[in-house]
């Protein structure tokens, strides 16, 4: 350890160390609980988005339909995006422990 601090072994070699796998498992969290979130609306509540493209599937109001699937679409890739983002931010591939 080179006689660093326990906060100093954290922060500049387990943390860094540990940030791909942490922030694939955000990604992939983040995923599914949109599908969750989006299913949940379905088959439970009787309001939400997922209420919304049922309700316009049904009347043949495919374009609000498809307008709301897009906005969950957009919703989703954005907050992916901002994940992406603070992980390259924070753990930039020079600043990463090699292996």
């Amino acid at each position: 350890s080179y006689l660093g601090s326990s906060r100093q072994i954290i922060l500049k070699i387990i943390i860094p160390s540990a940030s791909p796998v942490i922030y694939a498992g955000l990604r992939l969290g983040a995923a599914m609980g949109f599908i969750g979130a989006i299913l949940a609306e379905l088959l439970i509540t009787p309001t939400g988005i997922g209420d919304l493209i049922t309700y316009n599937q049904s009347i043949a109001e495919y374009d609000k339909m498809y307008a709301a699937i897009f906005s969950i679409m957009v919703f989703a890739v954005i907050f992916i995006e901002i994940l992406e983002r603070t992980e390259y931010i924070f753990f930039r591939p020079d600043k990463r422990v090699s292996q």
